[in-house]
């Protein structure tokens, strides 16, 4: 049985500048990979007991990087190439530092943006965006070309562990204090 056969799930990704007057430019746009952190985070959900803390499976999580490779665009992939630090990232953005689950192998102490639920929306019965806003503080200077989202904390654990759900690599963009980036993910299931 192939999954993909049973399960027509999308995703799509926006790259939108806006400056300080409110105008907006789209800097790219293209369909995303669902990678298979996915699937092993719901597949802990659907595990899990009823008592279980649903924000621990759901998709909260955040980076952005400047390791961007076609090579990365794979369902298997579980991680950037090169994801920013919690300094790159600046004062405005809340982290947290947890470890990656990829390939079986537990990545300690990554830095990770934190999603609020306000920028989390079910669009329809089968799609969610996520908006993922850097201001004009966050991540100067950083010149980004790939970003992923993650599941929380799927294993529940003390020190929260994380699956890449989702992937793209995008065209490059030296982020400055002149404007906001404002990723816009759709996934459809």
């Amino acid at each position: 049985m192939n999954f993909n056969d049973y399960c027509d799930y999308k995703g799509h990704l926006e790259v939108w500048k806006i400056f300080p007057d409110g105008s907006e430019a789209l800097h790219f746009e293209d369909a995303n990979v669902v990678c298979s952190g996915m699937g092993a985070s719901l597949a802990l959900a659907f595990g899990a007991s009823a008592t279980s803390d649903l924000q621990n499976f759901q998709v909260t999580l955040f980076q952005v990087g400047t390791g961007g490779a076609t090579n990365l665009q794979v369902s298997s992939n579980g991680w950037l190439g090169t994801p920013l630090t919690k300094s790159q990232y600046g004062a405005s953005i809340n982290t947290v530092e947890q470890s990656l689950i990829a390939s079986g192998i537990e990545y300690r102490n990554q830095a990770f943006g934190v999603l609020s639920n306000a920028y989390i929306d079910k669009v329809s019965e089968t799609k969610v965006r996520w908006r993922i806003i850097l201001d004009e503080n966050t991540a100067n200077s950083q010149i980004l070309n790939e970003i992923g989202i993650f599941s929380r904390n799927p294993h529940q654990t003390t020190i929260g562990k994380s699956y890449l759900c989702a992937y793209r690599k995008f065209a490059v963009i030296t982020k400055t204090s002149d404007f906001i980036l404002d990723f816009r993910w759709t996934i459809e299931f």
